[in-house]
């Protein structure tokens, strides 16, 4: 099913933060973590925020 078209412009505008927002705070969280803690915990961070997005993404059972 197609969005309304009266909704286009809210969708895209929604799709538009979701992409974007990772990019304009990821530098910021990730200066800090890298000068205290290292590399290896930066990776460590990283791996558990995309098995909590795959996870979270895996309980989606239909778009509608």
């Amino acid at each position: 099913m197609l969005p309304k078209a009266h909704d286009r412009a809210k969708d895209l505008g929604i799709i538009n933060i979701a992409i974007v927002t990772p990019y304009a705070i990821g530098p910021a969280i990730a200066a800090p973590m890298v000068s205290l803690a290292g590399y290896p915990t930066l990776f460590g961070a990283t791996a558990v925020v995309g098995i909590a997005a795959a996870v979270g993404v895996w309980r989606i059972k239909s778009v509608s």
